[in-house]
């Protein structure tokens, strides 16, 4: 039965070459949209560079607290201060590791009298044991650079480039913001869209403009935890939740409640675009239904396009379909072929738009359009993706089979017309 179906499906699309090639044509394009949008989605939410760890620990990111007057409805929402992480969330027990850190900031630096802007972030010492950065020259900071006015420096492979070239370039001097920096290690560019790890040079915390931010509850940073597995995440999150009832607020009259949430990356986008702080759900669920919404939406179009073609290719075999209704095929039999021939022709078109999707994704990463973008399709993306092709095809073969099993044989036999 099924080498049946797929040797008549074939002839169906050789038969009538131009209907095939729009179809082919509009399910590859669709098709390639998607899986180039869904590619960058997933890279978004889950970048595969240093952030995300090849061991299976997790890491979670809290990069903002909530301070609130219950009664009069006051709200400050905003980085943490070094006072706040050193005096209650380094003495945790439950994680595994604990890192400070900034976000980036506008720097720059002068080479040969032509200005190179750097996005420049301060770390301390964990921040390299939690992330797993890619090192091509030197090593990370330490926690030798935590303790005092250390002016090692990480920078990335761009910035080497656009620096010092193809010469080496750990233990050299680069200047930035008139001060002097002894290059300590050189690392693989970050994706810009990869929020934790972006920079295009790291420094110790130290190296902050003010000394005075040891002495802030609320300042500019933000704060990593590593937990081993899922049950130890479960342990961290009720260790957190009553931390908040210990932290002593400095001015209880303007504020008299504290929250804040450690999570992963694409909790905390949920978060940022559908929630607020005093919430427990960070709005995850409703954030990948809305882009499963999304998705269906602009199929919707495309996959009309494509039964109205399947339409008029049934109503051409109208004649085809009425001999073998009169000679007792049964109209499931019908529908089961006409679906599979609109899965057959799906999955050529998906096959296609699998082939060109890398192709796409070079000249986006060429384009500097994301900075140090990396964009590939790996194999989450990949089975997603046939699974879309698959349902794709399926939908969109689904109103023409019902339109042809309704046709009455005498019907049939005279063209379909009534």
């Amino acid at each position: 039965m099924f080498w049946n179906y797929l040797k008549m499906a074939y002839k169906v699309l050789l038969r009538r070459k131009f209907f095939t090639f729009i179809s082919l044509f509009g399910i590859g394009f669709t098709l390639l949209t998607m899986l180039v949008f869904f590619t960058l989605a997933d890279h978004v939410v889950d970048p595969p560079g240093p952030s995300s760890r090849a061991d299976g620990q997790i890491i979670l990111n809290m990069p903002y607290i909530w301070l609130e007057h219950m009664e009069n409805n006051d709200v400050y929402h905003g980085e943490l201060g070094y006072y706040f992480i050193e005096h209650y969330l380094y003495e945790m027990k439950t994680p595994s590791g604990i890192s400070a850190y900034t976000g980036t900031r506008d720097s720059a630096c002068f080479v040969n009298d032509r200005k190179v802007r750097v996005q420049l972030r301060q770390t301390d010492a964990a921040y390299w044991r939690l992330l797993e950065f890619d090192f091509l020259e030197g090593g990370p900071l330490t926690e030798s650079d935590d303790e005092g006015d250390s002016r090692a420096l990480i920078i990335s492979q761009y910035l080497k480039r656009k620096v010092f070239g193809n010469e080496p370039a750990v233990g050299k001097e680069l200047v930035l913001d008139g001060r002097a920096y002894r290059i300590r290690g050189v690392v693989k560019n970050v994706p810009f869209y990869d929020d934790i790890s972006y920079a295009d040079a790291w420094q110790p915390i130290d190296n902050l403009e003010s000394a005075n931010y040891r002495n802030q509850m609320l300042g500019r940073f933000k704060v990593l935890f590593m937990v081993e597995n899922a049950n130890q995440a479960a342990a961290f999150q009720e260790e957190l939740a009553h931390l908040w009832s210990k932290v002593q607020i400095p001015d209880p009259e303007q504020f008299n409640f504290v929250i804040g949430h450690a999570e992963t990356p694409l909790e905390s986008m949920a978060r940022d675009l559908l929630r607020d702080g005093n919430t427990d759900d960070n709005g995850k669920s409703t954030l990948v239904m809305i882009v499963v919404a999304l998705g269906v939406l602009f199929m919707f179009l495309p996959a009309i396009n494509l039964i109205n073609i399947n339409v008029s290719r049934i109503m051409e075999r109208a004649v085809e379909i009425g001999v073998r209704k009169a000679f007792g095929a049964s109209s499931t039999h019908l529908v089961g072929q006409l679906i599979f021939e609109n899965i057959f022709l799906t999955l050529v078109g998906g096959l296609l738009a699998l082939l060109a999707t890398p192709l796409v994704l070079e000249p986006i990463n060429q384009s500097g359009l994301i900075p140090h973008a990396d964009l590939t399709m790996n194999p989450r993306v990949f089975l997603g993706g046939l699974l879309l092709i698959f349902l794709f095809g399926a939908l969109s073969g689904i109103y023409p089979a019902w339109k042809m099993s309704r046709l009455h044989p005498v019907s049939a036999l005279k063209g379909g017309d009534s």
